[in-house]
């Protein structure tokens, strides 16, 4: 009976990313986004009244980040992006300076409120800086628990929540006069025609695979062990190595390879969160989460409005460091410009990096304050 429980277990995790894909597209799920329904998914799970393995979800979340990263790095056009607008490149800057000194300025007053804050506010900042892939990337370099994971995961699930919807509808209205308007001289991008093929996407997972040997091979070479913050590093710098070849960066069938594994962690964590922690020690890090949102966002629009930076750059680049490239599309639409999508898809992707180097960074810079 065990065995079929860990099958059952292993084919929703790895099936619930398809079936949100579909259920985004009904107008009830739409305004949750993929990332949300398989949380979601997982956590209901919990509802079956079935004793599921955690070790199961812990080895599979393991596994599916490190490959994720290099796949949705691949994608990178760092270099277009840097000749894209200085705009661009300003506000991104801003973004990831704000997300930095709020977690400089409120974290050293949640230190003692759990054992491992320092970690989550590690996670929290790479989160903020590019995206739930980083909150995964972090934790491991960090060596975080796995009730860590779940806390940072839930939290930062309702907080983000909270803050799409008042994107979406409230946020460019009471911009309007505090920020200047759009008019960067910028194509619209073409998101549909994205070619896939079966072989192309075996060839950018053997190339994940690589990345992933090469970065454990060295750190058994080094420390005879895997030592996780070294690996992280290895798979994070390898794969925007790689993202500078022309033909991998147009291997378009990465970034959704990346997508669907992020998914199915997301379904995993989902999956081990016990809502009775999140009651129990989750007032501190909530409430240290909506501060850390809060002033980040706040001290961001203060820095654009002080560099002059227009309307839809602001809030674009806003959206790829605390979404990363998977809320791009709809924040665009949302704001009614399209012309501004390949910037934010390109501050996203970079934003995987930055978070994973700040991230560990500050979190060590806490942990020895």
């Amino acid at each position: 009976m065990e065995k079929i429980t860990i099958v059952v277990q292993v084919v929703m995790y790895f099936l619930m990313p398809i079936i949100a894909q579909y259920l985004v597209r009904l107008r009830f799920f739409s305004w949750l986004g993929t990332v949300a329904v398989c949380y979601v998914a997982g956590f209901a799970m919990n509802l079956a009244m079935v004793e599921w393995r955690i070790d199961i979800a812990q080895s599979i979340a393991e596994v599916v980040i490190p490959l994720a990263i290099p796949l949705l790095l691949f994608n990178l056009q760092f270099f277009a992006w840097l000749r894209c607008t200085r705009t661009t490149i300003t506000a991104f800057f801003l973004a990831t300076i704000s997300a930095i000194l709020s977690t400089l300025i409120i974290a050293p007053f949640f230190l003692s409120s759990h054992p491992e804050m320092w970690k989550m506010a590690g996670m929290f900042l790479g989160i903020y800086t590019g995206g739930t892939p980083n909150v995964a990337s972090v934790g491991l370099a960090l060596g975080a628990d796995q009730s860590t994971y779940t806390l940072v995961n839930s939290v930062d699930l309702v907080v983000s929540a909270v803050y799409f919807i008042f994107c979406i509808t409230l946020l460019k209205p009471l911009l309007k006069g505090w920020l200047p308007p759009f008019n960067v001289d910028m194509p619209a991008v073409d998101t549909t025609q994205k070619k896939c093929s079966f072989l192309s996407g075996i060839l950018v997972i053997v190339l994940a695979i690589a990345i992933v040997s090469i970065s454990v091979g060295v750190s058994f070479v080094v420390f005879s062990d895997i030592n996780v913050p070294l690996v992280m590093f290895g798979i994070t710098a390898l794969g925007m190595l790689l993202s500078l070849n022309e033909k991998i960066q147009k291997i378009y069938v990465s970034s959704i390879l990346g997508d669907y594994f992020i998914l199915v962690f997301c379904v995993a964590m989902g999956n081990v969160t016990d809502i009775n922690k999140i009651i129990t020690q989750g007032g501190s890090t909530l409430l240290y989460c909506i501060l850390v949102v809060s002033t980040t966002v706040c001290m961001y629009y203060i820095f654009c409005r002080w560099m002059h930076i227009d309307i839809d750059t602001a809030i674009i680049t806003s959206t790829a460091a605390i979404y990363g490239p998977a809320f791009i599309v709809p924040i665009a639409q949302a704001i009614g410009n399209e012309r501004v999508i390949m910037s934010g898809l390109t501050a996203g992707l970079l934003g995987y990096v930055v978070g994973n180097y700040a991230g560990v960074t500050i979190a060590y810079l806490l942990y020895n304050f």
